[in-house]
This record gives C-alpha cells, structure tokens and sequence, in this order.
C-alpha cells in the first residue's frame, strides 16, 4: 500500500464530518480525504471518481441506509470504517462480518488501533463477500448466522435455532432434529443473538423462545423438539415477566 491513503467521508451532519476530518488531518497525516459526501448518491458517484482505499461510512444518511452503497457500487477494492452511534445489533453485525466500525463520538485514540490494523492489510480487501454476510444477517425478513463446523460454513436460519448448549468451552447449535458442535462458546451466540428473542435458561443453555411449547410450574421448558430445559432459580423472574408479556 502506498504511504498516502485515500479516503472519502460519507456523513451527512456537517459538524461530525467536519470534525472527523479535523481528527484525521491532525493525528493521521497519512490519510488524505479527498471529499466528503453526505448521500448514497454522493458516496457511489465518489467511490467512482477516487477510487479511495478506505470509506469513512455513517450508517443513516439523508437519502437512505448507507449498505445500499456496499449493495449497488462496482468498484470494490476498498475497506470501510463504519462510523456509528447506534446499537449493538450493528455493532455485532459488523464485527461478524469483519467489517471495522467505531462508535461515535470519534477520537484519535479509537481511531488508532482500526488504522494501525488497516495499515496491514495488502492489498485491501474486497468487500464481496463481506457484502453477502452482512446481508444474511440483517435479512429482516430471514436474518441468519454462520456456523463454523472447521471443513464447511452452514448458513442458518436464526428461526430454526431451537437452542445453544454450552459443551464444556465449545457450544452445541440445538435444531429440530440434529445438532452441531461448534468451537465458539455459548457466550459468543449468546451476545450475537441479542435482541433476537432468545432467553437465557440457565448457565449453560440459550433458548429460542419460538421454540417453547410449554412452560411447566414456570421451571421446565419444553421445546418443540420435546427436550425439557430447567430454568436456573435467579432466572425465573424474568421467565415470569416473559410470560406476562405473552399472556
């Protein structure tokens, strides 16, 4: 990679896209920004005029979400650093997908190990298939998950996750009718599943709330694959307010 990086600015609040240039141009010389758009338009038509190496990229912008700039652009020999505020289901989303993000307010200090990191990597990296995992995960209509089994990756329905067992440090994906062991523990899924209706039962087990059947003395569960799951005593409040909800 040549000393000089190219950069573009996508954000469409003048005051944290003039801010972030401030930033750069004072504790990363080595980083030119060559514009700053503030639209998907912007940000395509500029991605094919400099051609930059890295793509400062908000999420929400004036004319819709910023993946539709990852979706339609043809040139894709770039990295992108998501600047965001919001949540950590993007957060995850990105950070599964090995895309780099940091969360606003934006200092030198986050900036640094995310530069120093992009720095290493010769050439930059294509984002194709970044681009198909993100979108696998923010499906609305069908978001999934990858499962590392070592030889293959499976794409799986985050819907047919009955349960995650933990197996001793590694974890066990629960559907229907098999299971497979995985080398993540159950933390890992446990913090990728947020937000996605799963319940913790107890210490070693994460359950798919589409998948309760039955609820027996609000201490078993009964999954549709008919496994039976105690819940942990100092986890059956909020199975008591998860029944509340539904009643």
């Amino acid at each position: 990679m040549n000393s000089i990086i190219t950069s573009i600015i996508v954000e469409d609040q003048e005051c944290s896209s003039n801010y972030l240039k401030s930033v750069l141009n004072d504790a990363f010389p080595e980083i030119r920004v060559l514009t700053i758009e503030t639209s998907i338009s912007g940000a395509l038509s500029a991605i094919e005029t400099y051609r930059p190496d890295l793509i400062f990229l908000d999420i929400y912008l004036s004319d819709g979400v910023s993946f539709e700039v990852i979706e339609r652009t043809s040139y894709t020999d770039f990295e992108i650093i998501f600047t965001t505020a919001h949540d950590t289901f993007y957060q995850k989303a990105f950070e599964y997908c090995a895309f780099n993000y940091i969360l606003k307010p934006i200092t030198a200090e986050k900036l640094s190990p995310i530069i120093e990191k992009f720095k290493k990597v010769l050439p930059p990296a294509t984002i194709n298939k970044k681009k198909k995992l993100l979108h696998a995960f923010l499906d609305k209509e069908n978001p999934r998950i990858i499962i590392n089994l070592g030889d293959e990756n499976l794409f799986v329905p985050i819907k047919d996750i009955v349960a995650c067992k933990a197996e001793g440090s590694y974890c066990s994906i629960v559907f229907s009718n098999k299971k497979h062991l995985t080398s993540k523990p159950l933390k890992y899924y446990e913090e990728l599943l947020e937000g996605r209706q799963f319940f913790k039962a107890n210490r070693s087990t994460l359950v798919n709330i589409a998948h309760i059947t039955r609820i027996h003395k609000r201490e078993t569960l009964i999954l549709s694959n008919n496994e039976s799951i105690k819940v942990s005593v100092r986890n059956r409040n909020m199975l008591s307010d998860l029944i509340n909800l539904h009643i």
